[in-house]
């Protein structure tokens, strides 16, 4: 493990700070998104929690996938903007 991390260029510990701060901006903006669909009964079909909206926004920005396919309109379009954002950060760490 040690080894594999000492291999990681300084290019590459920047990619892994960008990707993080990246998933954690996405977190709150899922998490806020939902509150905001709770507080005025928009499209709301499933209440989230901080940790939910942590580790779908991880499952999206690592492209693992995920089974919140309840979500709704609002969650889906930060989702597509998250998406997105992949390719931009992969720009920026080169």
């Amino acid at each position: 493990m040690i080894l594999l991390l000492n291999a990681i260029s300084g290019v590459g510990w920047r990619y892994i700070k960008y990707s993080f701060v990246s998933i954690f901006l996405f977190a709150i903006l899922y998490w806020t998104s939902n509150i905001i669909d709770n507080r005025f009964n928009l499209e709301n079909k499933r209440s989230i929690d901080p940790w939910d909206a942590f580790l779908y926004s991880l499952f999206t920005q690592t492209t693992i996938g995920y089974t919140y396919t309840d979500g709704s309109m609002y969650l889906k379009i930060v989702n597509v903007i998250q998406a997105s954002s992949v390719i931009f950060l992969a720009a920026l760490s080169i």
